[in-house]
């Protein structure tokens, strides 16, 4: 069986019907959704399109991939955001012993090192400390809610 440009329109408008909001999913979704139908033997469209949602488990089923995905991307941006805050405030410890360093022994540009750690971490690591911290208790928010 051949599916046409308006039955594809029809099983992507469905999907997005049921929740199915991002736009990769739904067009793996409607690739596998193609696929089993045109596999099928039943040469009526609304029977094998019914099939192919019952054996992907429902539109329940779909709609708990789509909250997957979600709950995998807003995890993915909490780690992206804690890596950067211990990079950079590692670097700002780095810097800062250094200009220490430099003090100590009275070495050139102890006080360069020093004004730079200082800035960065008043300019820099703090607000976006406070910045993540403020992002990862909104998620857990919308991750509770769920």
């Amino acid at each position: 069986m051949t599916i046409s440009d308006e039955q594809l329109d029809y099983i992507s408008a469905n999907l997005t019907f049921h929740g199915i909001k991002d736009e990769n999913l739904r067009d793996d979704l409607v690739d596998h959704i193609c696929s089993y139908i045109e596999n099928a033997d039943d040469p009526d469209f609304d029977a094998a399109y019914a099939q192919a949602i019952r054996n992907l488990g429902g539109y329940g089923a779909l709609q708990l991939l789509q909250h997957d995905k979600n709950e995998k991307l807003l995890m993915a941006g909490v780690l992206k955001r804690k890596k950067i805050l211990y990079m950079l405030s590692s670097f700002n410890l780095m810097l800062l012993c250094w200009g220490l360093l430099s003090k100590i022994f009275q070495w050139p540009l102890a006080n360069v090192f020093t004004a730079c750690a200082i800035g960065l971490l008043l300019l820099a690591t703090i607000p976006f400390a406070f910045y993540e911290r403020y992002r990862s208790r909104a998620q857990k928010i919308i991750l509770r809610n769920r």
